[in-house]
């Protein structure tokens, strides 16, 4: 090895060890994509650094490497692919209800809510025809733009209170619901509900069907929740975020809807997933045990991933640890070898729209 190469090798360790953990995760969000492109800067130039060997005229380029205890990613990670944007945005809200998050949930379906620190407005959009809700309450119709649509209304009651029984949702409370073709290929239902007995709910019908009207075919982006350094062609199919359980993604590869059999015998689990939230409420998810040994360990930068023996029936499944108790579960099929699990989990990290969960 001549002086040349050795000091671009050196260069390259020095590099790759200053990296140092991150002391927060928020902040670590805040401040990924400065750092991404410094290490794109960093890898560029040293791969840049083509040396021609004296009297051999062989070309010598630097690229990633791997060790046993460390994975340097060929890529910095970027988020999940192909999360496709709802079709419908809001146009107007009441007063209070100032925030807005939106979800994707399968198949073709978009879930938009709007809060007021009590219950949510909830959109859903979808491409399958969604079926009005029937029940105890009462049914009718409204006009929406020029379609007919029809509604759905529960007073606010006692739970379980004659004549609405005792069974959920009626039982629980007040509810509000238009349901409609907004256009050909396209579902609505604006929805509001109050689980907990008579309280009036936090807007009244008349509003719900301002809100109904008022929607706009305006694209609105899926919160990037997740980032992979290696999406292998991977794709998000469900993106869903709340502050008590966190972020589930749900990831499919290619273009059909392939997916396995959950133990409530329900085809609507995915082959690829990653929950991402508060170690003291989703670690157990991976399967587990405590006192099952630890089969391989990777320290890298701001995260730790671990691979145990699992009891999770539906996947193989690794651990990645984050600073401030944040913890994702990935699980990938049963017939993934170990070393394409461990790859993917040790590119995972929590994406520009993921707020750290507390509880």
């Amino acid at each position: 090895m001549n002086e040349t190469e050795q000091a671009v090798r050196t260069a390259l360790t020095d590099w790759a060890a200053e990296v140092s953990a991150r002391p927060g995760l928020a902040g670590a969000v805040l401040a990924r994509n400065t750092r991404a492109r410094r290490r794109r800067r960093a890898l560029l130039s040293c791969v840049a650094a083509v040396v021609v060997l004296a009297g051999a005229g062989a070309l010598w380029v630097v690229a990633p490497w791997r060790t046993p205890d460390r994975l340097v990613p060929a890529a910095p990670p970027r988020p999940a692919d192909s999360a496709p944007p709802s079709p419908v945005d809001f146009g107007w809200l009441p007063d209070g209800f100032d925030t807005e998050q939106l979800d994707l949930v399968p198949p073709g379906v978009w879930r938009l809510t709007a809060t007021s620190g009590r219950e949510p407005i909830e959109v859903t959009i979808s491409d399958q025809e969604l079926t009005p809700t029937r029940g105890t309450g009462r049914t009718g119709t409204v006009d929406v733009n020029g379609v007919t649509a029809t509604t759905y209304s529960v007073p606010p009651h006692e739970v379980g209170a004659p004549p609405y029984g005792t069974n959920p949702p009626d039982a629980d409370g007040a509810t509000e619901e238009i349901t409609w073709q907004r256009k050909p290929g396209q579902w609505v239902r604006v929805h509001l509900h109050f689980a907990g007995g008579k309280k009036p709910l936090a807007a009244t019908g008349e509003e719900l069907l301002r809100v109904a009207r008022g929607l706009r075919d305006t694209e609105r982006r899926v919160p990037a929740l997740v980032s992979i350094a290696d999406p292998t062609g991977l794709h998000v199919v469900a993106s869903q975020y709340d502050e008590w359980r966190g972020a589930t993604i749900n990831l499919m590869r290619g273009s059909g809807k392939v997916w396995i059999t959950a133990d409530s015998g329900e085809k609507d689990l995915t082959p690829w997933m990653i929950r991402l939230g508060n170690a003291d409420t989703i670690t157990g998810y991976a399967g587990f045990r405590d006192v099952e040994p630890v089969l391989e360990t990777r320290e890298l930068p701001g995260r730790t991933v671990l691979r145990k023996r699992s009891y999770q029936a539906l996947w193989k499944t690794a651990l990645v640890r984050f600073p401030e108790n944040q913890v994702a579960v990935v699980l990938v099929p049963k017939n993934t070898s170990d070393a394409d699990l461990m790859t993917l989990a040790s590119g995972v990290t929590p994406g520009p729209d993921y707020i750290p969960v507390r509880r």
